[in-house]
């Protein structure tokens, strides 16, 4: 289970985030599941709105009035009623929250079941601002897996993980520290401060005046150009960014997408944040991901050599540079730079001197790499701008069309009420009182008149706006992944499928990214399909990831369907992996159905050549007795 606190948008409005929750322009299909006001006294929707909007009134603060939490769960789970009621009702008393006006709604439009909360800061006049929420809310998620036996989520924040990381590998003293340990001390004071200026004079005088210092590049604001001063820009794709920044006092340095601005991991750190919610993967992180072990297993043979390092390095694109007072891996196609040191620091130029020596080159080597940063461009991008575009510039006029309407029939309006209490006044012969009563009925019926032209106008504005929707990259790919591209899935799926977890029940194979859009999946922002296969059980799901198949809940129908799906998909060949009864029901729905499936576990085959003879041998006697019982 997972807590997050959205931060409000444009002005905080309830009545905003009450829309959005609810789905009230119907943007999406079967999104809302359930609605509960707590602490409002009406039945009706919008009146229970109004309340809420008329006592935040009553505090004169102009901070945001309104909290937003969204509670999601892991993939194949989903909480009973009482346990939603119950989780929301203690999150929000660990914050002190739990007596005022709120809106839940569950929201079924994703992978993760997940519900929101709109709360009422303002109670008897006065707004809550409650203290340490965020850590409050996080223990309190932890106390509630427990309680509700839900799976466990890390609740700990990242910057204190990297500070307790931090704090116990300080902690950690090598032997050459507890060696040097007296020495250290006699260098106490001005000594010690000479000491280090001595050391620093050194250093600079050491630096090698022909590299090439990181200041030549520089990253643009528009994120997108990556250029050498007095050279030729590069324009990159979104996946093919990484957070090149100037750092240090004076000095220029190279830092990689995990440093903070203050040169320290931890509160800094918002890459894998971005990895999450948007896919793209900056270089560091792909090195990290696809090289580092090689690179480890190099370093740690005593007779490798710099070609050794520079030939792994060509089989992943990549050359090793210097760079100031450094070393650089460079992707051989783009100016494309991460320090080696931020990879490990077993790639620090002090540690690679000390066990190769002086520096060598790689020289003229070809190798024609096997794995490279980056995926293939497609069309996709220029097509999705240009829809935007086009959808922009529709809205735009449109909605010129549907408000100059709106000024020449609200002027209609006041010309046909302005002629007939000219009319009126004219009658010389009506009572006074009867004017005025006249006067008052005619305003009514104008200011009726322009409140229905001006919702007519809002209501043909929004049905303008659903149909010229704005939408993301990653929405325009799910658009078209539904559409039954399948390489619009393949563009979606920027990041490396995930590799099974041990309690999950999956059927996998090699990386395929067919669809079956008779079955109307759902598809997830990271490229997960999610498939409802059994009407009968709405927990019953089979999420597709790539290179397997999750199967979540499943009754033996939708696990059938979903061994039918596997054996399209990923060929005859296929793993299994999960616990011992849902490998014993695959083997005897594969052996049942007759499906034509080989398995990699040598011991499910094994139970699976085993089951498919007794069926056969079954299936024998009982048609032998059959036969014996006509003829006689």
């Amino acid at each position: 289970m997972i807590v997050k606190k959205v931060a409000s948008k444009g002005s905080g409005s309830f009545r905003g985030l009450a829309n959005y929750i609810l789905d009230a322009h119907k943007l999406h299909k079967d999104k809302v599941e359930n609605i509960n006001f707590t602490h409002c006294g009406f039945e009706n929707i919008e009146d229970n709105i109004d309340l809420i909007e008329n006592t935040q009134k009553l505090s004169a603060s102009d901070a945001d009035k309104t909290m937003h939490l969204i509670i999601s769960f892991q993939e194949d789970e989903k909480p009973t009623q009482e346990q939603l009621a119950d989780i929301e009702e203690e999150m929000l008393r660990s914050i002190g929250l739990e007596d005022h006006q709120r809106l839940s709604v569950t929201h079924t439009n994703t992978n993760n079941y997940h519900f929101h909360i709109a709360i009422n800061r303002v109670k008897d006049g006065q707004r809550a601002d409650p203290f340490r929420d965020i850590p409050k809310l996080q223990k309190k998620a932890a106390e509630l897996e427990e309680k509700h036996f839900l799976k466990k989520d890390n609740h700990i924040p990242k910057w204190k993980l990297a500070e307790e990381q931090s704090h116990k590998s300080n902690n950690t003293r090598t032997e050459k520290e507890v060696i040097y340990e007296p020495i250290r001390k006699q260098y106490t004071g001005r000594e010690n401060r000479v000491l280090r200026l001595l050391q620093s004079i050194t250093q600079r005088f050491r630096r090698k005046p022909a590299a090439e210092p990181i200041s030549s590049m520089r990253k643009l604001s528009g994120i997108d150009v990556v250029h050498n001063r007095g050279r030729s820009k590069v324009l990159l794709s979104s996946n093919e960014r990484d957070h090149l920044q100037r750092g240090g006092r004076g000095n220029n340095k190279l830092r990689g997408s995990g440093a903070s601005n203050s040169g320290t991991t931890g509160r800094g750190v918002v890459s894998e944040d971005i990895k999450a919610h948007t896919g793209i993967t900056n270089i560091s992180e792909w090195i990290k991901e696809n090289v580092l072990d090689d690179l480890k297993q190099i370093l740690t043979e005593q007779n490798s050599s710099w070609k050794d390092l520079h030939t792994l390095l060509a089989k992943y694109n990549l050359e090793l540079k210097e760079r100031g007072n450094g070393f650089v891996f460079q992707d051989k196609t783009r100016k494309l730079y991460v320090k080696a040191s931020s990879i490990s620091r077993d790639l620090s130029r002090a540690k690679l001197i000390q066990k190769y020596g002086k520096f060598e080159g790689s020289g003229d080597l070809k190798i024609r790499p096997v794995l490279s940063f980056g995926k293939e461009r497609t069309d996709f991008w220029d097509k999705y701008q240009e829809e935007m575009q086009t959808a922009k510039q529709t809205k735009q006029e449109r909605r010129a069309e549907l408000k100059e309407a709106y000024i020449n029939q609200k002027e209609k309006i006041k010309k046909k009420y302005r002629n007939k209490r000219a009319s009126l006044k004219a009658e010389k012969k009506i009572n006074r009182f009867v004017k005025r009563a006249a006067y008052q009925k005619l305003y009514a019926n104008q200011k009726t008149e322009l409140k229905e032209a001006y919702e007519n106008y809002q209501l043909s504005g929004a049905v303008v706006a659903k149909e010229n929707k704005y939408i993301t990259y990653k929405e325009y790919l799910i658009r078209e992944s539904l559409r039954g591209n399948s390489k619009a899935l393949s563009t979606l799926r920027t990041q490396q499928p995930p590799k099974p977890k041990k309690d999950d029940n999956t059927v996998g194979g090699k990386i395929n990214h067919q669809l079956y859009t008779t079955k109307k999946p759902l598809i997830t922002k990271r490229g997960f399909v999610v498939y409802r296969l059994d009407a009968d059980n709405d927990q019953s799901k089979i999420i597709d990831k790539g290179n397997h198949m999750k199967i979540a809940n499943a009754s033996d129908a939708a696990l059938l369907k979903a061994l039918e799906m596997a054996r399209t998909k990923y060929g005859r060949e296929v793993d299994i992996n999960g616990s011992e009864e849902f490998k014993t029901k695959v083997i005897s729905l594969v052996a049942t159905n007759k499906i034509d499936m080989k398995f990699k576990d040598t011991h499910m085959q094994q139970a699976l050549n085993a089951a498919t003879q007794s069926k056969e041998t079954t299936q024998a006697k009982e048609q032998k007795t059959k036969k014996s019982n006509l003829e006689m």
